[in-house]
């Protein structure tokens, strides 16, 4: 189903200081000092921030000012979270919420712990981000709870609580009315249609639809591609295709580039579903050259936060390195007596950190050469079945198929996607792995003559499994490529299996064919995946893994039966489970 923007997370960061009925001097200035540390950091001078916020703790721990301490830790942590620094944010998160109790200071309370949430939100940890938000909620109030149950809705969407999310949008609409909040309103309005264009209630996700759009249009707000999007494509569902076409150019007019992206795609299924095939190339063509341009940046994108993060880390460790020297100064100061003694210690000290340090720096460098080799290892697979689907799309498009070229196009479209995507990752999910098997064996199957038949088969696994368990990139297909190609080419009835079974922490794979085998008078086997230069890459990956972890990748290939023209092959992995 193609939506268009996921869920809208408001995650509205809480931080500052709540008005204290009474202060003294003291409390006063360390109040000055914390709302100056919030304004830097809104402004993004995130170093000068952090410095505030340290002398909001350390003179709240000479007076032994509880608050201030917590809102100092609160401070911190909403620093690394502009910074997307979440480990950081939620190291200081938890260290200010022992210091407020539920009472007096509840509100306080509450502004963490909604933090805590928003942090887990980006981290992916649904369920402990749902734990922080209800946690929160019974002692949130106005625009505090306005945002808990923003938030609560997109963190229920992810667990799939369907029930919980609705009820929680509800919840919000009627207070954010309540509080005449009209643009948060528009913004939970657009979240309804999404909602209810996931559930396929269509007349019910226009209504939401036109409701935020009213909203918008009533407090000039020109952001509204998305809810044009959401209109127009229930409308494309409902079979009315020419309002679907005007809300979906409609919105192209004031789209930024991601926004086109599914904007063209919407309007190239429309074009499909219209007959128009010219015009649906035509938009193809759009959302193609928008989605390179768009990976580019990303791409882009990353090695500017890789540099930040990188350039923070190093500002931190000198911090520290100073405040160590400091304290090292202080103690000699006080410690003349014992001066000798002191620098042995300090000798000792000194070496042991340099020792651990290079240890690690090493250990790191070993762990980003084996990373690198796996990626570049990776890169070698790809051209071994791009080139075949390739020519299967030119010669449909030679025959004048054109609808069987757009499908075709499609799939390997989705299949080169998937590839692309899993190629800078260590590991990806099983469900990725089985998705682009299904494309490859798909084209596979559109492009032979020899009428091949698959299946791909996951034993006693759950669909919540299949999901979780990871496993390294792009490994399968290889074994099951060689299968296609060397193994069943021009065999009637061709068949080819793939099963994964789960069972001790560990992913048993076997890909099963009914070629002809593997021996010393198959040419075709024997210059295929088994003893090419492919067999010589997987066993350098597998080499690699067993290098880099403690539990260790197996791989077994042998003749599947005994009949003496068509054996088959069958090749057997055991892969440990990765973490998630």
């Amino acid at each position: 189903m193609s939506i268009a923007k996921k869920c809208t997370f408001l995650l509205l960061l809480v931080h500052g200081l709540s008005t204290l009925a009474s202060q003294k001097p003291m409390e006063a200035d360390l109040k000055s000092i914390q709302n100056q540390g919030d304004s830097l950091m809104r402004a993004g001078q995130f170093d000068k921030a952090i410095a505030c916020f340290n002398t909001v703790h350390k003179y709240a721990l000479k007076n032994n000012d509880s608050l201030s301490i917590a809102l100092a830790f609160n401070g911190i942590g909403s620093v690394h979270l502009y910074q997307k620094e979440l480990d950081s944010a939620v190291h200081f998160y938890f260290k200010g919420l022992p210091y407020v109790s539920v009472q007096p200071n509840k509100i306080e309370r509450v502004k963490i712990l909604n933090n805590l949430a928003i942090v887990h939100t980006h981290l992916r940890q649904y369920q402990k981000a749902k734990s922080f938000f209800q946690e929160a909620l019974p002692h949130s109030e106005g625009n505090l709870r306005l945002s808990i149950l923003s938030n609560s809705y997109g963190v229920y969407l992810q667990l799939k609580e369907l029930h919980n999310a609705e009820r929680t949008l509800k919840e919000a609409i009627y207070l954010a009315d309540k509080l005449q909040n009209p643009y948060v309103k528009s913004v939970l309005y657009t979240n309804q249609a999404d909602f209810y264009i996931r559930r396929k209630q269509w007349e019910e996700a226009l209504n939401a639809g036109f409701k935020g759009l009213k909203l918008k249009e009533e407090i000039q707000n020109k952001d509204n591609v998305v809810v044009l999007n959401n209109i127009g494509y229930a409308y494309h569902q409902l079979g009315e295709l020419t309002k679907a076409l005007q809300y979906y150019q409609k919105g192209l007019h004031r789209a930024s580039l991601q926004e086109k992206v599914q904007l063209y795609k919407n309007l190239k299924t429309l074009m499909v579903d219209r007959g128009n095939d010219h015009e649906a190339l035509l938009y193809f063509e759009k959302y193609d050259s928008i989605k390179e341009v768009l990976q580019a940046e990303e791409f882009s994108n990353k090695i500017a936060e890789l540099e930040q993060q990188y350039e923070s880390a190093q500002k931190q460790q000198a911090i520290e390195a100073l405040e160590e020297e400091n304290n090292l100064q202080k103690q000699l100061i006080k410690q003349q007596n014992y001066i000798g003694v002191f620098v042995l210690l300090l000798s000792f000290l000194v070496a042991a950190i340099v020792y651990v340090w290079f240890k690690q720096k090493n250990t790191r460098q070993e762990l980003q050469r084996a990373s690198l080799q796996q990626k570049l290892l990776l890169s070698q697979l790809s051209p071994h079945f791009i080139f075949n689907a390739l020519q299967s799309i030119q010669s449909y498009l030679f025959l004048s198929k054109t609808e069987s070229a757009m499908e075709y196009l499609h799939g390997f479209g989705s299949l080169i996607r998937g590839v692309l995507e899993s190629s800078d990752k260590e590991c990806i999910t099983l469900a990725q792995e089985i998705d682009i098997l299904e494309n490859y064996l798909l084209l596979q199957q559109a492009g032979s003559q020899n009428h091949l038949k698959y299946d791909i088969v996951t034993e006693s696994i759950s669909s919540e499994k299949i999901q979780q368990i990871r496993l390294p990139g792009m490994l399968i297909q290889p074994f099951v490529e060689n299968a296609v190609i060397h193994g069943v080419k021009d065999i009637e009835n061709a068949r080819v299996l793939v099963k994964f079974a789960y069972a001790n922490d560990y992913l048993n794979i076997t890909v099963i064919d009914n070629g002809r085998g593997i021996s010393e008078s198959n040419t075709s086997a024997k210059n295929g995946l088994y003893t090419s230069m492919g067999m010589n890459i997987i066993q350098k990956r597998i080499q690699t893994f067993n290098q880099t972890h403690k539990k260790k990748l197996f791989l077994k290939i042998e003749n599947y039966s005994r009949d003496k023209q068509y054996p088959g092959v069958r090749v057997s992995i055991e892969i440990p489970v990765l973490n998630s």
